[in-house]
């Protein structure tokens, strides 16, 4: 009984520590957001992987994109100026059904999710 209650404190204390982590990340890198290329610069190193095969939905990473912002305080851009962004960091898009921005995807929800308990 003392066993599984320790694996869940141990568990839980993961858990705030990723999401202190993540938090502590994510002001960080809103904290010296000016103009929205800087926005979104900071948001690629805070909540995505830069890989050569990688792609995202624009969908997605707009989405992302704003949860982000509201969470750090950076301006909340459209997906326009998000696009602009993206390309002034050298990603580029694929337009099929969907757009696709290749090189980038985001990092997994694990890494910055928060446990709503």
């Amino acid at each position: 009984m003392a066993e599984q209650s320790t694996r869940k404190r141990e568990a839980a204390a993961r858990r705030l520590g990723a999401a202190l982590g993540t938090a502590l990340r994510d002001a960080l890198a809103g904290a010296a957001v000016a103009e929205p290329a800087d926005a979104v610069a900071a948001f690629v190193r805070a909540r995505c992987v830069r890989e050569p095969g990688g792609s995202e939905r624009a969908a997605a990473l707009l989405a992302a994109y704003l949860e982000w912002a509201t969470g750090t305080g950076a301006p909340r851009l459209s997906a326009t100026a998000l696009a602009r962004g993206l390309h002034a960091l050298g990603l580029r898009s694929h337009k099929s059904s969907i757009v696709l921005w290749r090189g980038v995807r985001l990092a997994p929800m694990a890494v910055h999710a928060v446990d709503p308990r």
